[in-house]
């Protein structure tokens, strides 16, 4: 099937934490992977909170957004498997959910800590995701990427998010190359009990803040409109 990638949303400046690592239970980790999907070579969890501050076009708002990813391949390609989402603001949830970003509404916060810089999500008093980069350093052109989206590894996707069996992959373009401020420092990360990616959190790796000023946008398109219960579209 052929790949007809359509634009969405403009993000044009931005600030958050973020950190990839080895996750803490591999066997929670491949408990995490639905079919069409497969564990690739490398297992690797990617997590962030970041604060949207300027967005377009309208009626796309300023907006603040947590997650956590897990690496997942989909037939020769790897790319990153988005476990939860949890946002503030409605039209992002409505429009991420239709290419099955797994969105919800929560109250997100991003801010600077005594050592650093901390983001949380919370949901009817629960933690959701905590992520906090301390001990940190600023950055320049030492910086490398260490394969998120913005690198241009992929995204996945169910459609309906989760649950359904149409996959969609997503890549973030970027159009105006990024001016950022960054730096580097020890990423900790939580979850209260109880949900299905907090086993695979972990404390003590590399960590990132990062405020950035540019142009980039979200590129959709179906890889496979369905697949079966063995897992082979």
């Amino acid at each position: 099937m052929p790949r007809v990638f359509q634009p969405t949303g403009m993000y044009l400046a931005d600030s958050g934490v973020f950190g990839v690592f080895e996750p803490a239970d591999r066997d929670a980790y491949g408990d995490l992977i639905p079919p069409p999907f497969s564990p690739p070579p490398s297992a690797k969890v990617y997590v962030y909170v970041v604060s949207f501050e300027e967005v377009s076009p309208w009626p796309l708002k300023p907006y603040r957004e947590a997650s956590v990813w897990i690496s997942v391949r989909h037939g020769r390609m790897e790319g990153w498997y988005p476990l939860t989402m949890p946002v503030t603001d409605r039209v992002a949830l409505q429009g991420g959910r239709r290419r099955g970003f797994p969105k919800e509404m929560a109250a997100v916060s991003l801010a600077e800590s005594g050592q650093g810089w901390v983001g949380s999500a919370i949901q009817d008093k629960q933690l959701l995701l905590r992520v906090e980069v301390s001990r940190a350093r600023e950055v320049g052109d030492e910086f490398e990427d260490p394969g998120t989206p913005y690198s241009g590894v992929p995204i996945f996707n169910l459609v309906p998010p989760l649950t359904g069996s149409k996959v969609v992959m997503t890549t973030v373009e970027t159009l105006v190359p990024p001016v950022a401020t960054r730096y580097m420092g020890e990423v900790s990360t939580t979850a209260d009990p109880g949900y299905p990616w907090t086993p695979l959190l972990q404390s003590g790796s590399v960590g990132y803040f990062e405020k950035s000023r540019g142009a980039r946008v979200l590129r959709h398109g179906r890889v496979a409109a369905r697949f079966t219960t063995n897992g082979h579209a």
